[in-house]
């Protein structure tokens, strides 16, 4: 029963797709809650996929500004909004306790606007080079959040962190791992089998998944601990360089 409330609660939290379960809350699944964060992760690539097929008579900028925004409309902004913060505190570049008080600010500041601008640059002219979505559109975003589930569950958290007390169970982290080694090692398998060569686009779970990675412990290490905050400013960046794999 926890991981339907994981689930329930997870939807919730990081997706503004309207279901109808809203509100609903137990407080005994929170870890089930991270369990159960790439099933949100194949929801939001299903839904990526299907707008790019959906989209394919649209003018090429047009489109591209679609695509690159679809990921952040169905999650509600939620991680380019834990983005925007971390952003603040690392590029202020200001004493442990200072970053960490502007990390929970929630006025935005230069550098979270100026790296916003670039992020989103970044993310629509990837998108104007992409002459098509490749099937791997759809587990990238699932590599991705096992990865942050993994690390949000294990890495020490900050005190403010809402993931402070969570104790990460083998079973999770066990389940989790085999999301992320499944949707990094099948997809250029697949490819290898049915067309008998690979592409880039095939790494672009893995990819994003070590991105993620690399970006999370680099924030943790510049802000004291794990956070939501830098579980999201790393997500939207290993999306990035996911798709930067499918050009």
């Amino acid at each position: 029963m926890n991981y339907i409330y994981g689930l329930i609660m997870a939807w919730g939290m990081f997706t503004a797709i309207p279901y109808p379960f809203a509100g609903k809350w137990k407080e005994e699944a929170r870890d089930h809650m991270l369990v159960m964060f790439p099933v949100i992760g194949l929801v939001t690539g299903g839904m990526w996929i299907a707008i790019a097929f959906l989209t394919e008579s649209v003018p090429g900028t047009v489109r591209a500004v679609i695509m690159a925004a679809i990921p952040w409309l169905l999650t509600g902004f939620i991680h380019l909004d834990g983005y925007m913060d971390v952003c603040d505190a690392i590029l202020s570049r200001r004493d442990l306790e200072t970053k960490q008080k502007i990390l929970k600010d929630s006025r935005c500041g230069a550098m979270a606007v100026i790296s916003s601008i670039l992020l989103i640059a970044m993310q629509i002219a990837v998108c104007v080079s992409l002459d098509e979505y490749p099937l791997t559109l759809i587990v990238m975003p699932v590599a991705v959040r096992a990865a942050a589930s993994i690390c949000v569950l294990n890495l020490k958290p900050m005190n403010s962190s809402e993931y402070e007390g969570v104790k990460p169970q083998k079973i999770h982290n066990i389940i989790l791992s085999g999301a992320l080694t499944a949707t990094v090692v099948l997809p250029p398998i697949i490819m290898a089998v049915s067309d008998g060569y690979v592409n880039t686009a095939c790494f672009a779970p893995i990819v994003a998944a070590f991105v993620y990675t690399v970006f999370a412990l680099l924030a943790k290490k510049s802000l004291g601990g794990m956070s939501g905050d830098i579980s999201g400013f790393a997500l939207v960046l290993g999306e990035l360089a996911g798709l930067v794999m499918m050009l």
